[in-house]
């Protein structure tokens, strides 16, 4: 997951022990169908964009002891597990939260992308918040991360 844009709340995401989503302006999402958020973002934000298909995913397919990571500025800045189920919070910037263990932080290029494979380097690099990566990717990071925690 992307904390921000420029990675702006990578340490408000580690120090809160969480993973979280903006767009405040849908609410709690937690008894919505899918059609109901697409609505309510799309009027919310007036626009016909797909973002709303972002918060769909991380309400229902997030799951508990899933794998998540933190990335941005070209940089892995920390790994991490799902603890808790989907909580709006209206207090936060990013309202939408689930609750992570960090189990690895690093500092801005101590863990640069760049050290990856370039297919998956672009998956990394690309402009979106969640990114799915599959067990082989994963297999990838856990190689290549620094051993020692920041």
């Amino acid at each position: 997951m992307s904390p921000g844009y420029y990675a702006r709340l990578k340490d408000d995401f580690i120090k809160g022990n969480i993973i979280a989503l903006g767009t405040d302006g849908t609410g709690d999402i937690s008894k919505l169908s899918d059609d109901e958020i697409r609505d309510i973002y799309r009027k919310s934000y007036n626009v016909r964009d797909t973002f709303y298909l972002q918060l769909i995913q991380f309400l229902r397919e997030f799951k508990i002891n899933d794998k998540v990571l933190l990335y941005g500025k070209k940089s892995i800045l920390a790994l991490g597990t799902i603890k808790g189920s989907y909580k709006f919070n209206n207090k936060l910037e990013y309202p939408h939260t689930r609750s992570t263990e960090w189990d690895l932080t690093f500092e801005f290029y101590e863990f640069p992308i760049s050290c990856l494979d370039i297919k998956l380097q672009k998956k990394l690099m690309h402009n979106r918040t969640i990114v799915d990566l599959s067990d082989e990717e994963w297999n990838e990071i856990e190689y290549y991360k620094p051993t020692e925690n920041s």
